[in-house]
């Protein structure tokens, strides 16, 4: 039986950051209560209760994000489950070290409208290792309840270049569109991204991960200049529907290569069958940053 840790308040991210750092020196995951030093994922569910977006933060996230759909914007649970998530990779018993760690996927199903002011409780759980062609890969399983009813999942796929399972299983990934080129009658929009835009998401976010504030931080993790958040991405292409995003829905997202900022950067979207596919990519239309596939979901 999994055991559920109840919290009676969120976890301190600073004190993750801490340890996040600590664990990204080498070999430090060899140090007993470090992560980092292998092993199996913990199983134990992480439970918060009663909580909600603050009226200032709310009213940050959609500004950074663009965001002017009713209710809760749809990745706003992401925000007060990401202590909970970082909490989880920062646990001394967690394999792997926190920082270098990639996002690959991250897919989002809403069953219903949520309410603005709406407390929510929410459970976080680590799945995995699975097999990758890179290394392995996990995912962290995110549920938002409103009294009692489940009415928000998130399940982000997480890749460790280099680690080793024995487990030959491949995560489940989303199905999202194929090819570097959008579809049939696809509608063009223009994205600019600001140099500050890592810096204005991290405020609201609590996502400091030094590659994402300045283009000094970025430089020792191997990228000529800051990128912005994946987390954002997804937020601003669910904003990008706004009245015309459904109440129930699906919002997948794969990260195919980071925004360097400053930057501009196309967003295609086309009907496909029920589906709305979106393509994010450069300016040039060289490159895509990003794929994803919006479904509308049965009441």
């Amino acid at each position: 039986m999994t055991d559920v840790v109840t919290l009676s308040k969120a976890p301190s991210l600073l004190g993750a950051y801490g340890k996040a750092a600590v664990a990204a020196v080498p070999m430090a995951g060899k140090i007993p209560g470090i992560p980092g030093g292998g092993g199996r994922i913990p199983t134990a569910v992480r439970r918060l209760e009663g909580v909600r977006l603050g009226a200032s933060q709310l009213a940050e996230l959609r500004k950074v994000t663009e965001d002017t759909t009713a209710g809760l914007p749809l990745f706003a649970p992401h925000l007060l489950a990401f202590p909970l998530h970082m909490a989880g990779m920062t646990d001394g018993a967690f394999p792997y070290p926190a920082i270098g760690t990639v996002h690959l996927d991250n897919v989002v199903e809403r069953r219903e409208a949520i309410a603005e002011d709406a407390l929510l409780d929410l459970e976080v759980r680590f799945v995995g290792p699975f097999a990758h062609r890179k290394g392995a890969t996990f995912q962290i399983e995110t549920e938002a309840f409103v009294s009692g009813k489940l009415v928000w999942r998130e399940v982000s796929t997480m890749l460790r270049v280099g680690a080793r399972t024995k487990n030959e299983e491949e995560a489940e990934l989303p199905a999202l569109p194929e090819g570097d080129e959008p579809g049939a009658g696809a509608a063009q929009t223009e994205w600019k991204l600001a140099p500050t835009l890592g810096r204005s998401y991290a405020a609201v976010s609590g996502d400091r991960n030094p590659i994402h504030m300045s283009d000094l931080t970025a430089k020792p993790f191997g990228f000529p200049k800051a990128i912005i958040h994946g987390m954002w991405t997804a937020a601003r292409l669910g904003a990008a529907f706004g009245d015309a995003l459904p109440e129930a829905v699906s919002l997948a997202v794969r990260f195919e290569r980071p925004i360097l900022l400053p930057a501009t950067v196309q967003l295609l979207r086309w009907q496909a069958a029920a589906n709305t596919d979106l393509l994010v990519r450069s300016s040039s239309g060289e490159k895509v940053h990003a794929r994803a596939r919006l479904t509308p979901l049965a009441g």
